[in-house]
């Protein structure tokens, strides 16, 4: 039931909540997690995060990463209406891909979540998640600021203006399933959202997972790479280095 995120805001805002956490594998793969915690007794989830899957196998670290000029690099693609695939880290656990297993493009440009959706058999009718940095979360959103959008489990209602600026990050009923993004947690995300500050601002990126539609995200790098060279992904990030396809 709460894999629905616009039913996760509602139940929020009607119950007066003032925060709101949703575990990001919130279906049956989730089971285990919570008879641990529950065996534990540990309740806190301030300092958790979803990063429990594998590396991605190519004998590099994970982390940011990449250097200034290439992050800039990435930046600058995005803007321009390219798509990149990221693949940093330990692989997320759930169905989210929370920016180590991702692919990015610009929320402005409806016409490249098309182009994506089609080659990805995405039905058209799915709708897209923006990333946002933690600092400009109340740029794009007056609701509270719920561990739930660390981990896209949850909608939040879009402040006016946005869905006209970045027409591909909010649904038709005016709401987002906004990733709110911490650099402690996801440093390369994080630094290239700050890169995306020289482009527009606030800067949002859209974030979808790594994989067509119905098939396993990426887990590793052979997976990442033949998928990079069958789809129309302009540019790959695997750990410390990013690959480009020639014109």
């Amino acid at each position: 039931m709460f894999a629905n995120v616009r039913l996760n805001e509602v139940v929020a805002k009607r119950c007066g909540c003032t925060d709101l956490f949703v575990f990001g594998a919130m279906g049956d793969s989730g089971l285990c997690v919570g008879a641990a915690l529950d065996q534990a007794a540990h309740g806190d989830h301030a300092g958790r995060h979803l990063f429990l899957g594998p590396e991605p196998g190519d004998g590099k670290p994970g982390g940011s990463g990449l250097d200034e000029e290439a992050i800039r690099r990435v930046a600058a693609m995005i803007d321009a209406g390219r798509v990149v695939a990221l693949v940093t880290g330990r692989m997320e656990f759930g169905p989210r891909a929370l920016g180590h297993r991702s692919l990015l493009f610009s929320p402005k440009q409806p016409e490249t979540a098309g182009m994506l959706s089609r080659a990805l058999n995405r039905p058209a009718v799915m709708p897209y998640a923006p990333a946002v940095r933690a600092e400009d979360y109340g740029k794009v959103t007056a609701d509270p600021a719920w561990a739930a959008t660390r981990d896209m489990t949850v909608t939040v209602t879009a402040k006016p203006g946005i869905a006209e600026k970045y027409p591909v990050a909010v649904h038709t009923d005016g709401s987002m399933r906004l990733q709110r993004v911490a650099r402690d947690e996801t440093p390369l995300l994080h630094d290239i959202l700050s890169a995306l500050a020289s482009f527009d601002t606030p800067p949002l990126a859209i974030n979808t997972s790594f994989n067509r539609h119905t098939e396993p995200i990426v887990r590793g790098a052979e997976r990442a790479f033949a998928l990079f060279e069958s789809l129309p992904i302009d540019a790959l990030v695997l750990n410390e280095t990013l690959w480009e396809k020639r014109p």
